[in-house]
C-alpha cells in the first residue's frame, strides 16, 4: 500500500462518491493500472468549509488524508498522490491540491467549475445561487482569498511554490467552457506548466468516463 499511486476522486453538485462507482469504470480501470481510489461524498459544499453548513475542506484536508494515514498506511509522497474531479469537483481538485501544493504531484479537472469568486460573489449578491450562498455565505476576504483558483496560483507563484501539474479538460458543448477557457488562457499568462484539452463532449459522464481511464492511463 505504501508504494501504490493514490487517486483522490471528487464528486460534482447533487451527487455523492457513489457516482464514480455507478457511472464510470473507475473501479476497473484502477484495477488495472493498481491505483488506490479515495471517493469521500462532500454534498454540495464547493469543498469549502461551509459558511451555513460543516467544515468540509477540513475533512478532505485533514481528516481523511490522517485517518487514511493511520490505518492503511498510504503513501504521502506527492509524487504518489494525485486529485480529480468533474464540475464542482473539479474546482474542488484545484482548490486542494493548490491549497497543499506539496502533497499533489498533478491535479486533473474535467468540465470544472471554474467561476473565479468575484463572479460567484455577484451571483450570491444577486440572490441567483442558493448553493453558492450556503458554501461561501458573505464572501469575506478570507473566505474569498481560500476559494479562488486564481488567487492561490499567484500566491504560490509568489512565493516561488512549485505547482502540481494542472490538467484542465472540458467538452466542446459544455456550459462550462468559457471558465475553462479563461483558466487556461490565465495559467498559460502566468506560465504555469498545464495542459488544456477540448473535447467533443457535453457535461456527462460518457465524457468523463473516457478521460478518467485516460488519465489513469497517464499517470500509471
Amino acid at each position: 500500500v505504501q508504494e501504490a499511486k493514490v487517486v483522490y476522486l471528487l464528486h460534482g453538485k447533487n451527487g455523492d462518491g457513489e457516482d464514480f462507482g455507478e457511472y464510470t469504470g473507475c473501479y476497473p480501470y484502477a484495477k488495472e493500472h493498481e491505483l488506490i481510489l479515495v471517493i469521500p461524498s462532500m454534498s454540495n459544499s464547493y469543498y469549502a468549509d461551509m459558511a451555513y453548513g460543516p467544515r468540509y475542506f477540513t475533512l478532505l484536508s485533514s481528516e481523511i488524508p490522517l485517518f487514511l494515514k493511520n490505518t492503511m498506511n498510504l503513501s504521502t509522497d506527492r509524487e504518489k498522490n494525485f486529485v480529480l474531479g468533474y464540475s464542482m469537483g473539479g474546482f474542488g481538485a484545484l482548490k486542494l491540491a493548490l491549497t497543499y501544493p506539496e502533497r499533489f504531484k498533478e491535479i486533473f479537472s474535467l468540465s470544472g467549475s471554474l467561476r473565479p469568486m468575484a463572479i460567484n460573489k455577484k451571483l450570491i449578491e444577486g440572490g441567483q445561487r442558493q448553493d453558492l450562498n450556503l458554501a461561501f455565505g458573505s464572501c469575506n476576504e478570507e473566505i474569498y482569498k481560500s476559494n479562488d483558483i486564481y488567487h492561490l496560483v499567484d500566491e504560490l507563484l509568489k512565493n516561488k511554490t512549485t505547482i502540481p501539474y494542472i490538467n484542465l479538460c472540458c467538452g466542446d458543448r459544455d456550459g462550462l467552457l468559457n471558465y475553462n477557457k479563461a483558466y487556461a488562457k490565465f495559467l498559460e499568462e502566468k506560465k504555469v506548466p498545464h495542459s488544456f484539452t477540448i473535447d467533443q463532449g457535453d457535461h456527462s459522464f460518457t465524457y468523463w468516463d473516457k478521460e478518467i481511464l485516460g488519465f489513469f492511463c497517464k499517470i500509471s
